[in-house]
């Protein structure tokens, strides 16, 4: 919230905080209800309670939504080099680390708890015998025999790789030479609309607002494709064009946030 009162103070833009109290068991049945299909992504929650207390001032709301995607802001874009890094690992050794990092609380709630979490999947992701089941892994709710415990039926791991691949094959014509590519289209074909979409739609609409994404403006989408890689992501994080722009109009501390 600091920062966005100083971006406020910057631009000169009207600044209104609101603070809403969260009571999941009380709110999740009318969450799930206006998100109408299955839907694992529990930020559905709070991106309701966030349209549901801006409705009482305004009816359409503007969302980053899909930033990330289209201008390379996600640490996972960059896994395929990490995985070059690791490749001296051995796979059952990976597996084996990271399952000790699961088997331990943790959470976001801080720094070193937000390096914790990404390196189990980083271990968890090494562990696996394809890119794609590595970048899948990155998706994954929870550690493999973790949430695979609470599903009333199996789940054939390898057979829903195959098919996600199918269904990418499938809209693209062949899945994406690099792994690179193969990273950015699986979010833009699976990720996007299946998930950050479908819960923005139903969540604002529940609300009685509609939620609207200018990142996702099929204009800039086909502007921001045809940039080289390196305006995506370099060593020092995603979304380098991004953050130059930012650097023109906000405060440093902004702009590198």
């Amino acid at each position: 919230r600091a920062a966005a009162r100083q971006v406020a103070r910057v631009l000169g833009t009207r600044h209104q905080e609101m603070q809403v109290d969260l009571n999941v068991a009380a709110e999740l049945p009318g969450v799930v209800r206006h998100l109408d299909e299955p839907c694992a992504d529990p930020a559905a929650v709070p991106a309701h309670l966030v349209a549901r207390a801006a409705a009482s001032e305004v009816k359409v709301l503007l969302s980053g939504t899909g930033g990330d995607e289209v201008f390379g802001g996600y640490r996972r874009y960059q896994l395929a080099s990490m995985l070059r890094g690791l490749a001296w690992m051995p796979r059952a050794a990976a597996a084996r680390v990271a399952t000790w990092l699961g088997d331990r609380a943790q959470h976001r709630g801080s720094r070193t708890g937000e390096q914790l979490v990404w390196l189990r999947k980083l271990l968890e992701a090494r562990s696996r015998h394809s890119f794609a089941d590595a970048y899948f892994s990155m998706f994954e709710p929870a550690p493999p025999g973790r949430w695979k415990g609470v599903l009333r039926e199996s789940v054939s791991h390898d057979e829903l790789v195959v098919r996600l691949c199918g269904e990418m094959e499938r809209e693209l014509g062949r899945l994406p030479s690099s792994d690179e590519d193969f990273a950015i289209a699986t979010d833009h074909l699976l990720y996007l609309p299946d998930d950050l979409l479908l819960k923005e739609d139903r969540t604002t609409m529940g609300a009685s607002v509609e939620g609207r994404v200018p990142y996702l403006d099929a204009a800039l989408v086909q502007f921001a494709a045809g940039l080289p890689r390196a305006t995506r992501f370099d060593g020092h994080g995603g979304k380098t064009v991004l953050r130059e722009i930012a650097r023109r109009h906000l405060p440093p501390e902004v702009a590198e946030r």
